[in-house]
């Protein structure tokens, strides 16, 4: 798959000008910050990602999962990753750790932290051992939490928003497991479980009592109940089986759990989820109404408070690289393309999370190293995808830029609102009013006041009516920018979709926040993009007005471009 090109000619290449806008975006419902992880993290210093931060300040990326890396006495080594055949150097080996050894990497920390695709960033704190360690030996237990409280001490001095645990069994030691060799019941087996996850996590949240708590897997390692039984009986079936000790563990976190710590559900099983199947609203359901009944009562009130959900996106799944390494999260194109996949994909997994994205790749890097392709060189339009999903108002705003440079060219042919009678509505607008029983008011132009000029769309007293202005001729997939300026109250704006010239309401609509600053003359900007969706051939732009018998609303400057389909 090649580069698409835009309705000028040009490639989906970003300026860092237009970058530096995209910062500023405004939050809105739904995830809007995306994490990266993966393989080009595993052994990076700070010095090392440091001398990338500026690349990677160019992606749409706000944070990333980081590993520790130091010497410490008498040639210990420390790393949160797991190297060769047993767990020595991890936070599981046999050597305590000295918070001294790790401090002077705290000025380094900060420095990268500073950097926009940095500051939202985790260290890795804790996984699954490489050699499974006994529950009741309480000497190992006792360095492990105190090797945790370590990573969390520098992880709070360092500037990091939290940590990422990882427990899923990668070496399998069925660490969360009832084996033989454990030498005791489940009931006792659970209890000393559940005490270890209070001494272990009773350290983090002293030294870094507002951490977020990310982890690949929190109650979405124990999918394999979900189905079987409703919530409130998954706890009493997973006791009876007498296996599962995961749970348990996390029930232990949520003893000491203090109100200022956020938990994320990362739910890595999200690789696989498809759009279509509406996956990632079940998966959100499944979190909030039915793994919960994994923990005991007394917790379940606080995963509700505390618990955010976030979801896991597989980059190899969507690259075009990989296209015939099928791993098991392959991605079929849709339409022809693996971005329109992605897109998709990301959308839905925007709207169900709370405020994590995160993406995890093999086979490419964000940031050039190398002999490493980049994801933007994997996945064409996968910077623009990411930047229309999360932030859609910057992403417009960046578009609307790129515009008025002449980069872009604008697809309305009256974008000033050019009127030569007041009661006539030029194209390509048009009205549409409520029937007798509301308020007519009036629907035209008035020729003494624009933003700019001397003309503009006006409302003046109109109960229930609006201005419509239709843009056909577009694709499903296309990337499309709306940018309009107004003055007045008691209006919205929305984007409606067209198929073979008639409007489709069995397509959802799109509601968009207008701007809240408006410039010395009262006038006020407001961008926004939008994804063309499946079934729709064009759009129209509408402006609704529910206005008193006094008031007046002023419209102007209404753009649209495109960047082309995905």
């Amino acid at each position: 798959m090649t580069a698409r090109s835009t309705s000028t000619g040009r490639t989906f290449a970003h300026t860092a000008c237009v970058c530096a806008v995209l910062c500023a975006g405004a939050a809105w419902a739904g995830a809007n910050k995306f994490i990266a992880a993966g393989w080009e993290f595993n052994d990076a210093r700070p010095d090392t990602l440091l001398a990338r931060a500026d690349a990677m300040d160019k992606t749409p990326i706000d944070g990333c999962v980081l590993y520790l890396y130091a010497n410490g006495k008498n040639g210990v080594k420390i790393a949160t990753p797991l190297h060769g055949p047993t767990n020595a150097g991890s936070v599981f080996g046999e050597d305590a750790w000295d918070y001294a050894d790790l401090e002077p990497l705290v000025p380094k920390y900060r420095k990268l932290l500073a950097h926009k695709s940095f500051r939202h960033s985790f260290l890795d704190c804790y996984r699954a051992p490489k050699k499974r360690v006994a529950w009741n030996d309480d000497a190992a237990w006792t360095k492990i939490a105190h090797n945790v409280r370590v990573i969390a001490k520098l992880a709070k001095a360092s500037g990091f928003v939290g940590l990422r645990i990882d427990p899923e069994d990668y070496h399998g030691q069925r660490q969360y497991v009832r084996i033989d060799s454990d030498g005791m019941s489940y009931e006792e087996l659970s209890a000393l479980v559940r005490r270890r996850g209070r001494e272990l996590f009773a350290g983090v949240f002293e030294e870094f009592p507002d951490v977020q708590l990310f982890s690949y897997f929190f109650l979405s390692l124990n999918y394999e109940y979900v189905g079987e039984a409703d919530g409130r009986n998954l706890r009493e079936i997973m006791c009876r089986e007498g296996r599962s000790l995961w749970p348990h563990f996390i029930d232990g976190l949520f003893d000491v759990l203090p109100s200022t710590a956020t938990l994320i559900e990362g739910n890595e099983s999200a690789y696989g989820y498809r759009a279509e199947r509406m996956d990632f609203f079940r998966a959100a359901n499944y979190e909030q109404k039915t793994l919960v009944g994994l923990l005991a009562p007394e917790n379940r009130g606080r995963y509700h408070e505390q618990m955010q959900t976030s979801f896991g996106l597989f980059l190899d799944g969507y690259s075009f690289i990989t296209n015939e390494v099928k791993y098991g999260y392959y991605m079929e194109p849709l339409d022809g393309s693996r971005t329109r996949r992605l897109a998709v994909n990301l959308k839905q997994s925007v709207e169900t999370a709370d405020e994590y994205v995160w993406f995890w790749g093999a086979r490419s890097r964000w940031a050039s190293v190398a002999g490493k392709p980049t994801w933007k060189d994997a996945i064409p339009g996968l910077h623009e995808t990411l930047l229309a999903v999360k932030s859609p108002a910057a992403f417009g705003q960046s578009l609307r830029l790129r515009m008025e440079a002449g980069e872009l060219a604008n697809l309305n042919t009256n974008s000033a609102c050019r009127s030569e009678s007041p009661v006539s509505v030029p194209k390509p607008y048009w009205t549409w009013q409520g029937d007798a029983k509301f308020r007519q008011g009036f629907l035209g132009c008035d020729l003494n006041c624009g933003r700019g000029d001397k003309v503009s769309l006006l409302a003046d007293g109109v109960e229930r009516g609006s201005f419509i202005c239709d843009i056909d001729g577009r694709r499903p997939g296309e990337i499309v920018g709306v940018s309009f300026c107004s003055k007045g109250t008691h209006f919205s704006a929305m984007v409606g979709w067209r198929k073979s010239g008639k409007w489709d309401w069995n397509l959802p609509k799109v509601l968009i926040p207008v701007g809240d600053t408006a410039d010395a003359d009262g006038w006020t900007q407001t961008d926004w993009c939008v994804i063309v969706p499946d079934g729709a051939d064009g759009f129209g732009l509408k402006f609704d007005v529910r206005q008193d018998a006094s008031e007046k609303t002023w419209f102007d400057d209404v753009s649209v471009v495109s960047i082309g389909n995905l």
